[in-house]
């Protein structure tokens, strides 16, 4: 078994970052520079961040070059014809694998959602599965909705609201969906483990008057009785 470099999490971090910018850093540029020049940074960039994970990963080059293979595509297409549209491309093709990701998931025992959770509770009750299951596949659709948009405003060659979606309007509906997310397992499952945010919603919405809201206080008490070792 490979040995990962434990700076791997920061390179992949710090990827993640970039993606997140894109739109911003995209836009930027393209008020500066040909897509020719962007396009030959950037699959320079592309270059050194292969490299990197190579090293930091320990991962096979034919394996990082499969996973490159979009985003060197359309970045090529820019350097080559001097063409804005693959850059602006970019985001839908992020998105599309981002929902590809999801949504794979649920052929497996657990889903993209449930993988995330048990991260932060490991012992996830298996009652929450089904949840977790419907939450990746709303991800999933709005990952496949915003790759739809970006595509059409891409084509559509209005820069402007291109911009506008893939910044703000964006991200404004991913936390929305996020908050949103949110509040509906909390009123759903009403699972209070104690502080501010878990008094306020057990307030409102007591765990005793739902059977989901009986079945994780259950939980809890059992897993409290495992965690002191008595009765």
């Amino acid at each position: 078994m490979v040995k990962r470099d434990p700076r791997a999490g920061l390179a992949a971090a710090a990827a993640g970052i970039f993606l997140v910018l894109y739109p911003v850093v995209a836009a930027a540029a393209l008020d500066r520079f040909s897509p020719r020049v962007i396009g030959l940074i950037w699959l320079g960039l592309a270059a050194v961040g292969i490299a990197v994970r190579r090293r930091l990963e320990g991962r096979a080059w034919v394996e990082l070059l499969l996973l490159a293979v979009p985003g060197v595509t359309l970045l090529s297409w820019a350097a080559v014809f001097d063409a804005a549209l693959p850059i602006r491309l970019i985001p839908g093709v992020v998105n599309a694998t981002l929902a590809i990701v999801f949504l794979r998931t649920l052929f497996h025992e657990q889903s993209m959602v449930e993988v995330g959770a048990r991260l932060i509770q490991p012992g996830l009750p298996d009652f929450t599965r089904p949840y977790c299951r419907l939450s990746t596949v709303i991800w999933g659709g709005f990952f496949i909705a915003s790759a739809l948009v970006i595509v059409v405003l891409a084509f559509g060659g209005d820069h402007a609201a291109w911009v506008r979606f893939t910044t703000w309007t964006y991200f404004v509906a991913m936390s929305i969906l996020g908050v949103g997310e949110f509040l509906v397992r909390k009123i759903y499952f009403r699972h209070y483990e104690g502080g501010p945010v878990d008094a306020v919603f057990a307030a409102v919405f007591p765990a005793e008057k739902t059977e989901m809201g009986r079945r994780s206080a259950a939980f809890i008490a059992k897993q409290r009785v495992l965690d002191t070792g008595t009765d």
